[in-house]
């Protein structure tokens, strides 16, 4: 897995959430393990998100997701987690 292709496509949704919804507080990539090309955890963090149920806050982060990130790279996310 390319790495950097990656954090590309995630640049590229966070920047159509900050247009959509507006300002983004923490989106990180978080490994879930120390294991070379393990998948991700992206974690997401914005005042917009506190509106929503947490389901809806997750389903529309996976929606835009699978979306923006290519068929290499969309199975390398394993999760979406919100913080509040």
């Amino acid at each position: 897995m390319a790495i950097e292709a990656l954090v590309d496509e995630m640049r590229s949704v966070i920047r159509q959430l900050q247009e959509e919804k507006g300002d983004v507080t923490l989106a990180m990539l978080l490994a879930t393990t120390a294991e070379p090309n393990a998948p991700w955890n992206f974690v997401l963090s914005a005042e917009w998100l506190d509106e929503a149920s947490r389901k809806q806050a997750v389903d529309y982060v996976i929606g835009l997701l699978r979306s923006h990130l290519g068929k290499a790279n969309w199975p390398q996310i394993l999760m979406v987690s919100i913080l509040r």
